[in-house]
């Protein structure tokens, strides 16, 4: 595991930067009558501290795209009035799960607008569940139906990692899948691996379809999501009196390390926060080669993090 330091110049602190594995399952949120929320109450968004699911409402003519949450797990009422229901017929976990409408952009050529989760801080998504929604699946399945799949037809989900507008890459899964005589329409929820994506600030959720005609995609482009992995980076401070002192303190040549074979781990990290040495064995440490200014020396000591600052002029 890789750690990073962080320190202040005004305190004498130190913060170990290790990871912590959240699972956003959508039971938290209140559902309101109805037994699902579309951004209705002009909010923008869903979520918890760590992430924000991005929703667009229209109060002219009550439509959304982006994200929006249920309960409802109706697999059998076909039409846009059963928009928000599950075709697995349950939620992964739990009683709610996550729906997303991909929208379309009419003034641009009906280019798809990928559904967004952002992250307040970076994170690296680990894995999601995913299945149909029961409006897309029973259009496609619906015999002499607009959106009516036939052999060579597919349905996709991408998703694609962006660290500040960047991608990280992409992953893959065909929702529906008719190509080679098969007749797929996934009815479970799917586990897609995001590890592959490293580390993000958002995740773009697009649907891809070999149905289009000159409005863009004919297929209803929906899907259900639930379970949402992802690490995010934890903080753990430890603030008091240094077990070891550095000396001479200010030095110009060379610091004196006292208690030295209690310690652990041992780096010199400049006020940025930035290795300069690591892993020092030796308790005269030569400092010569450094520019002026403030340090801070980092030891684990009984198992303990600790840092002593020193300055070399």
């Amino acid at each position: 595991m890789l750690h990073k330091f962080f320190l202040s110049a005004s305190v004498l602190s130190l913060f170990f930067v290790g990871k912590s594995q959240q699972v956003f399952d959508f039971e938290n949120l209140t559902l309101p009558s109805g037994n699902f929320w579309n951004g209705s109450d002009n909010s923008g968004s869903f979520g918890n501290s760590d992430l924000s699911f991005l929703n667009n409402y229209d109060e002219t003519y009550a439509s959304w795209y982006g994200f929006a949450y249920s309960s409802l797990t109706d697999v059998s009422t076909e039409g846009y009035e059963n928009q928000y229901s599950t075709y697995a017929g349950v939620a992964k976990s739990g009683m709610k799960f996550g729906i997303a409408y991909v929208g379309t952009d009419w003034q641009n050529s009906y280019a798809t607008i990928p559904s967004v989760c952002t992250f307040v801080t970076s994170t690296e998504p680990k894995n999601v569940f995913v299945t149909n929604a029961t409006f897309t699946a029973l259009e496609v399945l619906k015999s002499g139906g607009y959106s009516q799949f036939s052999e060579g037809d597919w349905f996709k989900l991408v998703i694609e990692g962006k660290n500040q507008n960047l991608s990280t890459g992409i992953v893959e899964y065909y929702l529906i899948d008719f190509r080679n005589s098969l007749t797929f329409v996934e009815n479970t929820w799917h586990n897609i691996d995001l590890s592959e994506l490293g580390t993000v600030s958002a995740l773009e959720f697009h649907l891809e379809s070999s149905d289009t005609g000159d409005y863009g995609i004919n297929t209803p482009t929906y899907f259900c999501l639930d379970d949402l992995t992802y690490d995010i980076p934890t903080k753990t401070d430890t603030i008091g009196a240094p077990n070891c002192i550095v000396s001479p303190n200010p030095s110009s040549e060379f610091i004196q390390i006292s208690n030295f074979g209690q310690i652990q781990n041992l780096n010199i990290l400049d006020i940025s926060g930035r290795v300069i040495m690591s892993n020092i064995q030796t308790e005269t440490v030569s400092v010569s080669d450094l520019p002026r200014g403030l340090y801070f020396l980092t030891y684990i000591i009984d198992g303990k993090i600790e840092s002593q600052k020193f300055s070399i002029f």
